[in-house]
């Protein structure tokens, strides 16, 4: 409850210099991730906050406090859109669940991870829903901004084959394809180092 990645890469990954992620920093996460931190930092600006070189201790202390607030109240909009999405998909007992969690109220500030969530949980609906290219447009967007939903296109394949649902699985696939392509693209055509910093990041770590 003590640690987030919120207000640390703000200060580290040149967010507090007014530096754009990708373009003028790298960043350790993918393009919608990116873009949501960016979106998060002009909201800063707008509410008065400062972004650029050669602040004083207290005014990047300031907008800081400002950016971490901002994500918070975001994502915890996110983390609604979390749990309509299983009310929608009429599971209840599984909305509660993830309301009440200690995962969610002690880590769910540690980072990002609430947009991803939210993409997945509409790309789940969209699937219970019979709309497999919008299934499929929801998780590319998940991968998008953390890589993990793209696992979910395993699950998704096996029930496919087994109930002959070949042209929902390429829908899918092309929906992911398709969201995927349409936010990685135009940051790898500007920035291909900055795009390709989260995969060679993650494959260097420890």
């Amino acid at each position: 409850m003590c640690y987030s990645d919120i207000p640390v890469l703000y200060y580290w990954r040149g967010l507090k210099d007014g530096q754009v992620p990708f373009l003028q920093a790298d960043l350790e996460y993918p393009v919608l991730t990116g873009g949501f931190m960016e979106l998060c930092r002009r909201i800063v600006m707008f509410l008065g906050g400062k972004s650029q070189p050669g602040l004083s201790g207290d005014e990047v202390a300031h907008s800081a406090n400002l950016f971490f607030g901002v994500n918070a109240l975001l994502l915890f909009v996110l983390m609604g859109v979390l749990i309509w999405a299983h009310l929608q998909l009429s599971r209840p007992w599984d909305a509660l669940m993830i309301a009440a969690s200690p995962a969610i109220w002690t880590a769910g500030l540690i980072n990002w991870d609430a947009l991803v969530l939210a993409l997945t949980a509409l790309g789940l609906l969209a699937w219970s829903r019979r709309r497999p290219f919008w299934a499929g447009f929801w998780l590319g967007l998940g991968v998008a901004a953390k890589l993990y939903p793209i696992l979910l296109l395993v699950p998704l394949t096996i029930l496919c084959l087994r109930s002959n649902r070949i042209r929902a699985m390429l829908l899918a696939y092309l929906g992911t394809v398709t969201s995927w392509v349409a936010v990685s693209l135009p940051v790898y055509l500007v920035t291909p180092d900055g795009w390709t910093n989260f995969w060679t990041f993650n494959a260097d770590r420890g």
